[in-house]
């Protein structure tokens, strides 16, 4: 679920460049710039470096605007890592009393059996009909 709020983020960034170059270059020029820079052409990346630099804005400022975009649906995200973490935790917690309870009784009946004279030795013998 982490891996989807960061392709999440990755997937609308264009979004967020348009939204941050419209004040710069004007909202049809910043929508087409946005659409070449997330089809990665490296005229468009260069033209929005410098557009970016020269308003002293940088990458951050593309994703804070992102973020915005997409801010509910990754909230939502962020709740279901935490209900997954937590059903996780209480499934660690549950197997390792399980371990505790399991480790207990089998002492127990380790100690029982040397206590109480109950072990015996087995002789290793040969079936009857099978070659030693």
């Amino acid at each position: 679920m982490r891996r989807l709020q960061a392709n999440l983020i990755q997937a609308h960034a264009y979004r967020g460049m348009s939204e941050t170059l419209s004040p710069l270059v004007g909202n049809p020029k910043a929508q087409t710039l946005a659409e070449a820079w997330a089809a990665r052409k490296p005229a468009a990346v260069e033209e929005i470096n410098k557009a970016l630099a020269s308003a002293g804005l940088s990458m951050e400022t593309v994703m804070a605007n992102t973020l915005s975009f997409k801010l509910d649906e990754l909230e939502r995200i962020g709740r279901m890592v935490t209900v997954a973490e937590a059903r996780r935790s209480a499934a660690l917690q549950e197997i390792e009393r399980h371990r505790e309870t399991l480790g207990k009784k089998l002492r127990q009946a380790v100690q029982e059996l040397e206590n109480g004279g109950r072990l015996r030795v087995i002789e290793n013998r040969p079936i009857q009909g099978q070659a030693e």
